[in-house]
């Protein structure tokens, strides 16, 4: 095994931005037919029974890369895990109280803004269940 002292930032010889590292096998989960499936078995064993179970969740996680990688996860476990769901979609307007100062909030159409998708804001449709634990990653009313 090679140690690397990043403290210089420096990862490769080239420092391209690049490196390679070599993942474990008893990390690897080699045999599957849907990856999302997979991984959520591996990690979340029997969900449907341990989604309520608090030292079962925060014992576990999964890391994505991407925010599509992230919405396909949560739709999975939260098909799997019983009960009703409910959407809850965003507020569909804006406050045009400065609108005479600014044009551009004429090209802000609802349209668009249900589009936006970043993993600072939520969605403009979420998907919830009674019971089902989700994570607040900021408080959106700071006031509050």
């Amino acid at each position: 095994m090679t140690l690397i002292d990043v403290g210089d930032r420096k990862l490769g010889a080239g420092n391209d931005g690049f490196f390679e590292i070599e993942i474990p096998s008893e990390f690897l989960i080699t045999n599957f037919s849907d990856p999302i499936k997979s991984i959520v078995t591996h990690i979340y064993q029997n969900i449907q029974h341990n989604y309520k179970n608090e030292d079962f969740l925060k014992s576990r996680a999964i890391l994505a890369s991407n925010i599509e990688a992230v919405e396909q996860i949560n739709e999975y476990v939260l098909n799997i895990v019983p009960g009703d769901d409910k959407e809850y979609l965003s507020c569909d307007s804006i406050d045009m109280t400065d609108s005479a100062e600014i044009q551009g909030y004429q090209a802000i159409t609802p349209e668009f803004l249900h589009s936006l998708k970043t993993s600072r804001l939520p969605n403009h449709k979420i998907r919830l269940k009674a019971g089902t634990p989700i994570m607040l990653i900021q408080n959106l009313d700071q006031a509050e």
